[in-house]
Parts: C-alpha cells; structure tokens; sequence
C-alpha cells in the first residue's frame, strides 16, 4: 500500500545487525504559495503520520514559491499521503532527500561498538572528499532532534550533491517523538543525485525507489591489509610482514597528528588514520599528488631515485571486501 522503497532483501553484517531502510527528510519546491498548499493539502493527516512537517516560503526562487519539508518516521505513510494530492497542486520538484539506513541496538556502549566497527570498515564510492571529518559533539539544536553525544563521521562536504555520514541518534516517531538507539548510515541527495539514484524528482519517484538496491549499490565496506599497505609505501624496508606492519603503523600514526587538532581527540584521529579504508585511500592519494607535483626552483643535478608509482590499482590491493548477507526480514 505504501510503496516498494522499504522492501527486502534487506543487508545485514554478521556481528553487526541489519539495515532498516526509509526516507528521512524530504524537500520538495512548489509552484503554489504557502497559504493554498494549507488551504488544499490534509495538514493534519501528513502532521500525524510524519515526525516534522512544515511550509516555508520561498522568496530568492524564480519559479518555485514555496519549500515543504516532510520528516518521516520510519514509514512512507506522509509520502503516500502527499502523492495522493499531488494531481491539485500546481508541479513540483524533489530538491533533496535524505536515505537512512539504522541499525537497531541495546544500549548506547553496544551502539559506540557498532559504530566503531562501521567507521573502520566504511568507505565511499566516487569519494571526492578523500578524508573523513569528525565532529565530536552534536550541536545544542542536534541534541534537542534526538542525536545523541557521540561523534558524526562526515564523508563528503554538506555542499556535495550525495554525502554521506554516519551517527548514532534516537529513533523518529511521529509527532516529533523518539524511540530507541540507533547507529544511522544516511544519504543526502540534492539537485541532479535526486534524478541519477531515484529516477525522477516527482514525489511518486520516492514510492517506486529501492532503498535496499541503492544500499546494495553504494555500501563499501573493506577491511585494510596492513602488511600490503607497509610494502606500497615502503617497499624496500618492509621486506618481511613484520616490518611492512611498522610502516603502516607510522604512517597512520603521521596522519593522526595532522587530524589531531581538528578533531581534538586523539583516539578518533588515530583510528580514522589508522583503519578507516576513506581516509587511508585519501592519504594515499595526497601523497602521490605531493610527490607528483612540480617543485621550484632549478632541479639538482642528482640522478634521481627509482620508485614504484603509488597507482589506483595498487591502492586497490591493500583492502579487502567484507562480506555481507541478504535477509527477507529486517
């Protein structure tokens, strides 16, 4: 009745639990003026079924009047509900949505190691970022949403057309209530993303996405080889495993310093700089683009050393991809 976007196969990770896909906040630009989409829409059926609904106008827009911003609460209820009026209404278009995907846990510690778990194994497709950034308290207007006071993991800036960040925050309910814990993997989609991963910016195109196809499609998760890592950057000293580990350790560790004051935990810094696949392949690649970048001044007349180029393909080859399982249920 509601739609197809929540329905499985759903992803799970052994040890770590199972995906619950659904929409979070929806923005569609109208054509109309605030005061007929109040006067024509069912605002009190949408206020119910949503977590936070509301209209704002829009004055700096050639064409579209006016914003509505539609939270759901694990449900496509306020969705279906919207798309039945959308036939008296003047045209719209979808300029942003948000994919979450919550894992459910047992408490707060159990979601801290789930999220630790994610952070060391989650990477991103067309990352054009190459680093993660941390923020480690939410906000005072975050904490009052339901978002819970343990670090955000942003992959992408919030201008990128599809970031990517993941959190731990309480569940949404309708009316602007909250349930339990959950560890939250969330999409942000803007402008031409909305139209690339669902197919249309029509309101009827977010009932006939598949959110588990999108998760199928852009979920990275790898695990780091430490050892290929020590023989990419240092071939020639880390001839046995041991040594080839020492080196990717010191790495990691030179990277966490450079993070440290940015972030201002130095355990966080370390463990992005030391496992997280996004923020090693960054490193990796700033320090080719270091190495590959012109320098000043007269070149010396000194033959220079031969190295092995730092490639895409052998970047590729110090991680590993975890496995994940197919579930009817979530």
């Amino acid at each position: 009745m509601w739609g197809n976007a929540a329905k499985g196969p759903y992803i799970s990770i052994l040890h770590v639990g199972t995906f619950r896909p659904s929409f979070d906040q929806v923005e569609i630009a109208m054509c109309d003026y605030p005061a007929p989409l109040h006067r024509l829409l069912p605002i009190e059926s949408l206020v119910e079924f949503s977590h936070r609904f509301q209209i704002d106008e829009l004055t700096d827009h050639p064409h579209y009047r006016s914003k509505i911003k539609l939270t759901c609460a694990q449900n496509e209820q306020p969705i279906w509900i919207f798309n039945q009026w959308t036939h008296v209404l003047a045209p719209h278009s979808l300029t942003k949505a948000e994919l979450a995907f919550d894992i459910k846990v047992k408490s707060s510690a159990h979601g801290w190691q789930v999220l630790l778990w994610l952070v060391r194994h989650l990477g991103k497709t067309r990352h054009q970022r190459c680093k993660v950034v941390v923020f480690d308290e939410p906000s005072a207007t975050d904490a009052a949403y339901g978002q819970l006071p343990f670090p955000t993991f942003y992959f992408e800036d919030r201008s990128s057309s599809v970031a990517l960040k993941l959190y731990m925050r309480l569940e949404k309910l309708p009316q602007e209530r909250f349930g339990g814990i959950v560890v939250r993997l969330e999409w942000s989609l803007k402008g031409s993303a909305v139209r690339r991963h669902l197919r249309g910016k029509q309101v009827s195109d977010l009932l006939d996405a598949d959110l588990n196809g999108f998760l199928r499609k852009n979920l990275v998760l790898e695990t780091l080889d430490t050892v290929a890592l020590g023989r990419l950057l240092a071939p020639r000293q880390a001839r046995t495993d041991a040594r080839a580990r020492r080196v990717a350790g010191l790495f990691a560790r030179i990277n966490a310093y450079n993070e440290w004051n940015g972030i201002g935990d130095w355990e966080i810094a370390y463990l992005i700089s030391r496992w997280s696949p996004a923020q090693v392949r960054g490193n990796l690649k700033a320090l080719r683009a270091k190495a590959q970048a012109p320098k000043k001044g007269r070149p010396p007349k000194i033959p220079k050393k031969q190295s092995v180029p730092v490639t895409d393909y052998r970047i590729n080859k110090c991680f590993n991809e975890v496995p994940i399982r197919l579930r009817l249920e979530p």
